[in-house]
């Protein structure tokens, strides 16, 4: 497979799959996407085996802010993540895709960062730099697996 490390290519290679087969990367489930500390434009796969979500949705923009100094404004904050249900079949995943795809999202240290079907898509925990990239699916009854490979920066 090519063209899994961005949003709409990896969209587009789990549509044709069983969207209730279970899905794993690494063997890991993904839990959230949010900004990719290595690129803050870019988005990141989360797979924190602590998160367990309820269901699949935008955690919300953060509260606005005055920035305190005359003539700037307001600060709105983008989203912080997409959270992804807990044990994710590939329908979720694509929901979490789909859900990205068109959203401003706050940067890892700030900033707002609109997210769409070509956005660089990482497999990266919170806070860190992991060079990862989806590079391959493979399908079994029941069960999606995505590798990864590193990729250098």
């Amino acid at each position: 497979m090519s063209n899994l490390d961005t949003i709409g290519g990896l969209r587009s290679a789990l549509t044709s799959l069983d969207g209730k087969a279970k899905v794993f990367i690494d063997g890991r489930s993904p839990t959230a996407l949010s900004s990719y500390r290595g690129y803050y434009d870019h988005l990141a796969i989360e797979r924190d085996g602590i998160a367990k979500h309820e269901r699949t949705e935008l955690d919300g923009r953060g509260p606005a802010f005055e920035l305190n100094m005359a003539g700037y404004g307001t600060y709105e904050p983008g989203n912080g993540e997409v959270r992804i249900k807990a044990d994710p079949t590939v329908a979720e995943l694509i929901k979490a895709l789909d859900l990205a795809d068109g959203e401003v999202f706050e940067g890892y240290k700030g900033g707002q960062f609109h997210m769409h079907s070509s956005t660089d898509l990482w497999v990266s925990e919170n806070g860190c730099c992991d060079q990862l990239r989806v590079s391959s699916i493979t399908a079994t009854p029941g069960r999606v697996d995505l590798a990864t490979t590193e990729e250098e920066i």
